[in-house]
């Protein structure tokens, strides 16, 4: 018997998936679609639309709508070959294949020209797929030897401004954009723009902080003095610290340490569980926060510094080669040891071997956790 699916099973379908490979999943279905007969394009495209209309896991529903839009406008022209959009809609790829074929210089002038002119039409129809392949072929007739620039300086500028007004609007997948940012030669706006936006309006993401950092690395210092105002809203800070993360670059470090330094205790601690999603890491500073006293800290501190192996070896001596005459740090040691615990931090093993054989009563609860966690990790055969 067939089911008909609304939004309230489609929130249920997505809610049982989880965060599996969605992608995937509306790619299946899509293949399986291919197998039937479809009349009634219109019909299906309005159904389609409401069914992910909802605005609850409206990132995903919007990743199964784009897949199903798709199909719909391969198999259109063969259905409505006189509907006056579908044939818009071929005649912008029929420009886009004419670019990517065409090897004479006049004639690319000519067909991006065209390609130009229908600029804003493209637009509308929001097809990253279409995109993509336009950068492309641009990037293609730059690299082959001929002198291509001049034909493309505009289009440099369309492709800027499109991908910098679209960071900011929530309706479009930030995986689509963030796909075209590495392509940008320029920015259509001013550093003022991307700091009034990101301070004033709150509008902050990983995208809008990878351009602006691409452009603008010199406007760190206005940065830095914007967030010295803000440090107190917590969760504007988030917002700046979670697109800190997932932007892998020297300059997202610089300013996650700077924000380590606000007087706050759960910024820091966010501010180093962040840095762990970075590739660069300053371990001159980071050793110095390991000999703080402050567990929290010293935990993530640590998660950081073992990833480096230059520095590891001095990490764990300086966590469990600690004198404790009559025990009197014992009690960092006892945390230290709990910390390699919880975090499997098997390279600590010869150092618990160690701290397992130590001598004199008052190291009698040292030598019991130490042998504990060892024998724990011999279960588990590390």
């Amino acid at each position: 018997m067939k089911q008909k699916l609304d939004n309230l099973g489609f929130n249920l379908f997505c809610k049982l998936v989880g965060d599996r490979d969605h992608e995937k999943i509306a790619f299946l279905t899509v293949e399986n679609l291919k197998s039937r007969k479809i009349n009634d394009i219109a019909k299906i495209k309005m159904k389609i639309e409401k069914l992910f209309s909802t605005p609850e896991n409206h990132a995903i529903s919007e990743i199964y709508r784009r897949a199903l839009m798709n199909y719909l406008k391969e198999i259109a022209f063969g259905i409505y070959a006189f509907n006056k959009n579908y044939l818009r809609m071929d005649y912008h790829f029929v420009l886009l294949n004419l670019l990517g074929m065409e090897e004479n210089k006049e004639q690319v002038k000519l067909i991006f020209g065209r390609i130009s002119q229908v600029w804003e039409e493209i637009l509308r129809g929001r097809d990253f797929i279409y995109f993509k392949k336009l950068v492309e072929f641009v990037n293609i007739k730059r690299n082959n030897g001929h002198d291509f620039d001049a034909i493309f300086e505009s289009f440099d500028m369309l492709l800027a401004a499109f991908i910098e007004n679209a960071i900011w609007d929530d309706s479009y997948l930030s995986l689509e954009i963030a796909s075209f940012i590495d392509a940008l030669r320029i920015s259509s706006k001013k550093p003022d723009f991307y700091l009034q936006k990101i301070f004033n309006e709150n509008k902050i993401n990983s995208n809008v902080l990878k351009l602006f950092l691409k452009f603008f690395p010199d406007k760190l210092d206005v940065f830095y003095e914007q967030l010295n105002g803000r440090y107190s809203d917590l969760e504007f800070m988030e917002k700046i610290i979670d697109a800190c993360k997932n932007v892998d670059s020297y300059s997202s470090m610089k300013i996650l340490k700077y924000i380590y330094g606000f007087p706050n205790n759960f910024i820091k601690t966010e501010t180093l569980k962040a840095l762990v999603f970075l590739s660069h890491q300053d371990n001159v500073f980071l050793l110095s926060l390991l000999r703080q006293k402050e567990l929290p800290y010293r935990k993530e501190v640590l998660r950081l510094l073992i990833r480096d192996e230059s520095v590891r070896e001095d990490v764990l001596n300086e966590f469990f080669l600690i004198r404790s005459p009559l025990g009197f740090k014992n009690k960092i040691l006892l945390e230290n040891i709990a910390m390699a615990e919880e975090m499997c931090l098997f390279e600590a093993k010869d150092y618990l071997e160690r701290l397992s054989k130590r001598c004199f009563f008052w190291n009698n609860n040292v030598r019991k956790k130490s042998i504990e966690v060892l024998r724990k990790w011999n279960d588990k055969k590390y």
